[in-house]
C-alpha cells in the first residue's frame, strides 16, 4: 500500500515541477478538529487530492492551555497531543496526509533526531523543523558562535543569559513581533536564529534517522523552516532576501525535502510579492509560505494566486482554531440574546456522537461478553444495534 509520506513527497515534487497543483495544508488544535478536517477533505476532495491536515504548534498552544506560541509547551505535553490526533486519525483515515509543527526539534541535533522518531513512528508523513532556537545548555559553544554572528550589543545579552544554570529565551510565532530589530538576531521580545553550520548539523542528523526508518514508514517530509527574515530591519530587504535563499538551498543540500519562508514582510522598497517571487525562482526545490492573515506578511495572497507564483505548499496553521473561536463566539452570543438555542448552528446529537466514536464502542461492547451490564444499561442488544444504526447515519 502506498503510504502517506511517499504521497506527500510526491505532491511536493510535481508541484515544484508546476506538473501538479498547490499542496494545502491546513492548521488543526486538537483530535476533533483533526478528524472534521480529514472527514470533510474525504467528502470533496477525495484521497488523490494534495491536502494536509497539519498539528499546529500555535493551535495545540492556544486551544489547549490558552496559552501563546512561545514555547512553553514542553516536548512530553506537545508530543501526546501529536499522538492523541494521530491515533485518532489515521485509524479512521489511513491514508490522511498528517503532518507536525515541531519547532526546533525541542533541543540539539541529537535530541531533535531522537523527537523526530518518535513523531514518525506515529505515521506523521511530514514536518516542519525550525532554525528558531529557544533554548541552550549553557556549555554549549554556540554562545561564541552567536556573539560573532550577531555582534558585540548582543555579546554581552548572551554572555548574560550564560550565568543562568539553564537559559531559555521564549521563542516568538513567525508572525508577532516588532518590525524593527531590537538586538541584532532578536526581533520584538521574539527570535535568535541558529548559526548556519549548527543548523544543518541539526538537518543532517534528522535526515539520517528518517532516512534509516524510510523502509517501514516511507520517506517522511523534512519541511526545513527558516526565520530569518525577522532579524533584518525593514532597510535590509536585500541582504534578508540573499540570506533566506542561502540557507534554504543548504538545507535542502543537508537533507530537507522543501523551504519553509515563515512571515515574509513588506521591507522598505520591496513588497511580498516580488520577495515570495524571487524565493521561489531562486531556491533549488520546493517552497512553502504561509497564508495566516493580519501576520506580518502584510500582503494578502490566496492560495491560487501562491499557486501561480510556483509556491509548492501552502500553510494555514491557525485557521482550525480561528474557524472554532469564531463559531463559539457567535453561537453564544446568540444564546445569551435571545435564549434560544434551537437555531443555533451546531452538530445534532447523533452527528456528536458519531464523531466521537460512540458506534465503535457500542459494536465492541456487544463483541464482549465480559460487558454484559453495558449491553443490559443500554436496554438489550436490540436497543443497541438501533443506537448503532442512528448514530452511523
Amino acid at each position: 500500500m502506498e503510504k502517506p509520506s511517499d504521497k506527500l513527497c510526491e505532491f511536493l515534487t510535481k508541484a515544484y515541477q508546476c506538473e501538479g497543483p498547490i499542496v494545502v495544508a491546513v492548521g488543526v488544535h486538537g483530535p476533533t478538529s483533526a478528524m472534521t478536517a480529514a472527514m470533510s477533505g474525504y467528502a470533496v476532495m477525495g484521497s488523490r487530492s494534495p491536502w494536509v491536515v497539519h498539528v499546529s504548534g500555535f493551535g495545540v498552544a492556544a486551544a489547549r492551555f490558552l496559552l501563546p506560541d512561545t514555547g512553553q509547551i514542553g516536548w512530553d505535553e506537545y508530543f501526546w497531543e501529536i499522538r492523541n490526533i494521530a491515533n485518532n486519525v489515521l485509524q479512521n483515515y489511513p491514508h490522511c496526509i498528517l503532518t507536525a509543527d515541531l519547532d526546533h526539534g525541542y533541543g540539539d541535533a541529537r535530541i531533535a533526531a531522537e523527537h523526530i522518531a518518535q513523531v514518525i513512528r506515529l505515521g506523521v508523513a511530514g514536518f516542519n523543523l525550525e532554525d528558531q532556537q529557544y533554548e541552550w545548555d549553557p556549555g554549549d559553544d554556540i554562545y561564541q558562535e552567536l556573539s560573532k554572528l550577531y555582534g558585540e550589543e548582543a555579546a554581552a545579552y548572551f554572555l548574560k543569559a550564560k550565568t543562568n544554570p539553564r537559559f531559555h529565551w521564549f521563542k516568538s510565532c513567525g508572525h508577532i513581533g516588532s518590525s524593527s530589530v531590537i538586538l541584532p538576531g532578536r526581533l520584538g521580545g521574539g527570535k535568535i536564529v541558529l548559526p548556519l553550520g549548527h543548523m544543518l548539523k541539526k538537518i543532517e542528523a534528522v535526515a539520517a534517522v528518517r532516512d534509516q526508518l524510510a523502509p517501514e514508514y516511507g520517506h517522511v517530509a523534512l519541511n526545513a523552516r527558516t526565520d530569518i527574515f525577522s532579524t533584518y530591519p525593514m532597510n535590509a530587504g536585500e541582504e534578508a532576501i540573499q540570506d533566506a535563499i542561502r540557507r534554504g538551498n543548504a538545507y535542502l543540500e543537508a537533507g530537507a525535502d522543501s523551504v519553509y519562508y515563515e512571515a515574509v514582510p513588506p521591507f522598505d522598497g520591496i513588497d511580498e510579492l516580488a520577495s515570495i517571487q524571487r524565493l521561489v525562482r531562486e531556491t533549488e526545490g520546493p517552497c512553502t509560505f504561509n497564508a495566516l492573515r493580519g501576520g506580518r506578511t502584510k500582503e494578502r495572497f490566496n492560495i491560487r494566486e501562491l499557486e501561480e507564483m510556483g509556491v509548492a505548499r501552502v500553510h494555514l496553521p491557525t485557521l482550525s482554531y480561528q474557524m472554532y473561536t469564531q463559531a463559539m463566539i457567535a453561537g453564544f452570543r446568540q444564546l445569551w440574546q435571545t435564549m434560544d438555542d434551537s437555531h443555533i448552528a451546531a452538530l445534532d446529537f447523533a452527528a456528536t456522537a458519531k464523531m466521537v466514536g460512540w458506534p465503535e464502542y457500542l459494536r465492541s461492547v456487544l463483541a464482549t461478553p465480559t460487558l454484559l451490564h453495558e449491553v443490559v444499561k443500554q436496554g438489550g442488544e436490540k436497543e443497541m444495534q438501533s443506537l448503532i444504526e442512528k448514530f452511523s447515519e
